[in-house]
């Protein structure tokens, strides 16, 4: 059942398309420049946010 275990591949990486307001996109966009001059891996950041 190949075919089962790529679905499920497939599945967990969609990424789903949100509408943002402009505030939350400065926010998003506040948090990454800290994100990235705090040297945070984006792997630690996808375990903290659950991702």
């Amino acid at each position: 059942m190949a075919g089962a275990k790529e679905k499920a591949v497939i599945q967990e990486s969609t990424i789903e398309e949100i509408e943002l307001e402009v505030s939350e996109i400065r926010e998003l966009d506040q948090l990454a420049e800290e994100t990235r001059k705090c040297g945070i891996s984006w792997e630690d950041l996808k375990a903290e946010l659950g991702l």
